[in-house]
């Protein structure tokens, strides 16, 4: 027996994401969708069921649709979506191997240390000098 059935109910449930953010699609549907991300602004086309957030869409808002597509029919969903965060450098000296590193660290306001605000401000005072 051949059960066919297009495909459905298709989920998406953020509002902000942050750099390396991974978007799924899900839908049912026999046989199996393949999926395809449109940027509605754009046009641009992403293929799969999962679109990742990269680091320039920082700051922007964006507006996409997820369309899910067997051979019976297709189902879309369109959402908007913001991209927060804040770019931060830390550099970090290793002793034991005599060098030091960058590490970039994508934070939401809301995640931003008391710590961090203090080092900005003793930077800010250390470069008056």
């Amino acid at each position: 027996m051949i059960i066919v059935d297009a495909p459905r109910k298709l989920h998406i449930t953020q509002s902000i994401y942050r750099p390396g953010d991974r978007i799924r699609c899900l839908a049912e549907g026999n046989p199996a969708p393949f999926y395809r991300w449109t940027n509605v602004i754009s046009g641009t086309v992403t293929q799969g069921d999962v679109f990742v957030i990269s680091e320039d869409m920082v700051g922007n808002n964006y507006t996409f649709e997820c369309t899910a597509i067997n051979q019976l029919h297709s189902n879309s969903v369109t959402f908007s979506f913001a991209v927060k965060g804040i770019i931060i450098f830390v550099s970090l000296w290793s002793i034991s191997q005599r060098k030091t590193s960058v590490k970039r660290l994508f934070l939401l306001p809301n995640e931003v240390p008391e710590w961090l605000d203090m080092i900005f401000v003793l930077s800010g005072i250390l470069t008056l000098f």
